[in-house]
C-alpha cells in the first residue's frame, strides 16, 4: 500500500505540474479566444463519459474483488474474458463518439459558440478532432481502471508520467514550431491519447496472471458487473451533469472569449480534487476488499484515516489558491489584465471545490465500496433541479462571476449534506464525530494560517513581485498547521499501509 500511495502522488503531482508549467505557453501560442475550445474540449469530454455506463469502476471494483481469489484458475480465466468482453464494448463506443461528434461539430460550431471571431472551419474541425481525443481517453480510463483494480499502481503511474511529459512538451513544440493552428494542437493530442491507450494495454496484460487458452467474449462476465455498471452509469450521469452544468450553458451564454477566463479558474480549481485522487484512487479498492470479507471494523478504519488524509491535502491548498487568487494567477501567467479578469471567479469556485472534495471524496467510495448507488443518486437529482435553473439566472444577470458564486453557494450546502446522509448509513452515531476529526480539525488551523499569512502580506503591503516567495510561505504554513493539530495516527498509518 506504501508503494502504491506514493506511486499514485509522484504520479499526481508530476501530471499536475506539466500541465502547470505548459498552460502560459499554450495560451500564447493560442490565444484567448482559441484557449476556449479546449474548455470546450473538456466540457465534452466530461459529458461524453456518461457514454461509459461505468465500465471502468466496474472493471476496477472486479479486479479488486478477484484479487483475493487468484489462486482459483476460474477467477484468472474470468478476469481475462471480462476485460475482453468490455474490449467489444468499447470499440463500439469509440466508433460511435467519432461519428456523432463528427456530425454534430459543425452545429456546434455555427449554432453554440458565439463571438469567437475564428473562422468557422477551424472550429468545427477542431471539435472534430477533440472528438477523436475523447474517444481514444475511454480506452485509457478502462485500461487504468484495470491496473487500479489491481493495485498496480506504480506501473500506472509510470506509463501515464512518461506519456504525459512527451504529450505535454510536444504540445507546445507543435504550436511554437509547426503550427498554432489548434487542428495541429488537438491533433498531437489525439496521437498521444491513442499512444497511451496502447501502452496500458500492454502494462495490464502484463500484470494480469498468465492464461493458457486466449481470452474471448464472454455474457456471463458482462452480467456479473452489470448491476454495479448500471448503478455506475446512473450516477456518471448525473454526477457530470452536477459538475459541468455551469460550463455548459456558460459556453452558450457567454461569448468564447469570457468562457476562456471561465476556463482557466475551472482548470485551477481542479487542482483542489486532483490533489486528493490518489487517495481514493488507493484506498478505494482496499475499502471494497474490506467490504468483501466483511470486515466492518478495518472499512471504518479506512476510511476514517482516508478522510482525514483528504482534508490534510485540500485545505491548505484551497485556502492558499482563494486567498491569493490574483497573485498566483499573476506569477503563473504573467498577464495582468487576465489575472484582473480570472481572479474572483478562481477564489470562488477553489471555495466551492474545497468543501466538495473534503466532504463528498471519501464518503462517496465509500457508498461504492458498498456497491450502493442510490444516495448519490438521489441527492444529485435533488441538486440539479436547483442547479440549473439558477446557473442560467445568475450567468445571464450577472456572467461569470455569477455563476461561479452561485458554484460555491451550492456546494457549501450540499456537501455537508451528502456527508450526512452517507455517515448516518454507514457510520450510525459517529457522524458529528467524523465532521470534527476529519473535517473540521484540519481545516480550523489550516484557515488560521493562511490568513495570517494573506494579513502580513496586505498589512506590510509586499509587492506581488515577492509572491514566490509569500506563496509557498502561505501554503507550508497552513500545511504545517493542519498536520500539528490533526495528524494522522501514527499507529493506524503503519496498520494501514502494510503490505497487503
Amino acid at each position: 500500500m506504501r508503494k502504491n500511495l506514493l506511486a499514485a502522488y509522484s504520479g499526481m503531482l508530476l501530471n499536475m505540474l506539466v500541465p502547470l508549467i505548459v498552460t502560459p505557453f499554450v495560451l500564447k501560442a493560442l490565444g484567448t479566444e482559441a484557449y476556449g475550445l479546449i474548455g470546450i474540449g473538456l466540457m465534452l469530454q466530461s459529458i461524453l463519459a456518461f457514454m461509459e455506463v461505468g465500465l471502468s469502476a466496474s472493471l476496477s471494483r472486479a479486479f479488486a474483488e478477484r484479487t483475493a481469489a487468484l489462486d482459483d484458475a476460474g477467477s484468472q480465466a474470468g478476469m481475462h474474458d471480462l476485460l475482453r468482453t468490455l474490449e467489444y464494448f468499447y470499440l463500439a463506443l469509440v466508433g460511435f463518439v467519432c461519428l456523432l461528434v463528427l456530425f454534430v461539430s459543425p452545429l456546434i460550431a455555427r449554432y453554440w459558440i458565439t463571438d469567437h471571431g475564428l473562422p468557422y472551419a477551424m472550429v468545427w474541425q477542431s471539435i472534430a478532432l477533440i472528438g477523436l481525443m475523447i474517444a481514444m481517453r475511454f480506452f485509457v480510463s478502462l485500461y487504468g481502471g484495470g491496473l487500479a483494480g489491481l493495485q498496480r499502481q506504480v506501473m500506472l503511474n509510470a506509463t501515464s508520467i512518461a506519456l504525459n511529459v512527451i504529450g505535454n512538451v510536444g504540445a507546445v513544440v507543435v504550436l511554437f514550431w509547426v503550427s498554432s493552428d489548434p487542428r495541429a494542437y488537438f491533433s498531437w493530442l489525439a496521437l498521444m491519447g491513442a499512444l497511451t491507450a496502447v501502452a496500458l494495454r500492454l502494462a495490464l496484460a502484463a500484470a494480469l496472471p498468465a492464461l493458457p487458452r486466449p481470452a474471448r467474449f464472454d455474457w456471463d462476465q458482462w452480467r456479473s458487473i452489470r448491476k454495479f455498471s448500471v448503478g455506475i452509469s446512473s450516477l456518471t450521469v448525473t454526477s457530470l451533469a452536477v459538475t459541468q452544468a455551469d460550463k455548459l450553458l456558460l459556453s452558450r451564454l457567454l461569448p468564447l472569449r469570457d468562457f476562456g477566463f471561465y476556463s482557466i479558474a475551472s482548470n485551477v480549481a481542479n487542482f483542489v480534487q486532483l490533489i486528493t485522487i490518489p487517495v481514493q484512487t488507493v484506498y478505494y479498492p482496499r475499502m471494497t476488499q474490506c467490504q468483501a470479507k466483511g470486515d466492518a471494523v478495518e472499512l471504518i478504519g479506512t476510511y476514517r484515516f482516508a478522510s482525514r488524509m483528504v482534508a490534510l491535502l485540500v485545505f491548505p491548498l484551497g485556502f492558499t489558491l482563494a486567498l491569493f487568487s490574483q497573485d498566483i494567477l499573476l506569477l503563473w501567467l504573467r498577464d495582468p489584465m487576465v489575472a484582473e479578469r480570472v481572479h474572483a471567479i478562481l477564489s470562488l469556485l477553489v471555495i466551492g471545490s474545497t468543501l466538495l472534495t473534503s466532504l463528498m471524496m471519501m464518503p462517496y467510495a465509500l457508498t461504492l465500496a458498498h456497491a450502493d448507488t442510490r444516495i448519490t443518486l438521489r441527492l444529485h437529482i435533488f441538486l440539479l433541479c436547483i442547479q440549473v435553473p439558477a446557473v442560467i439566472l445568475a450567468a445571464i444577470e450577472f456572467g461569470a462571476v455569477g455563476a461561479a458564486s452561485l458554484w460555491c453557494a451550492l456546494f457549501s450546502i450540499y456537501g455537508p449534506l451528502y456527508a450526512w446522509r452517507v455517515n448516518r448509513k454507514y457510520l450510525p452515531s459517529s457522524h458529528v464525530q467524523w465532521l470534527w476529526a476529519c473535517v473540521l480539525r484540519p481545516a480550523l488551523p489550516a484557515l488560521a494560517a493562511a490568513v495570517a499569512v494573506k494579513q502580513a502580506v496586505t498589512g506590510f503591503a509586499i509587492p506581488a513581485n515577492f509572491a514566490i516567495l509569500y506563496l509557498p510561505l502561505a501554503w507550508g504554513l497552513s500545511q504545517m498547521a493542519a498536520w500539528l493539530v490533526a495528524p494522522l495516527p501514527g499507529l493506524k498509518l503503519r496498520t494501514l499501509l502494510r503490505p497487503a
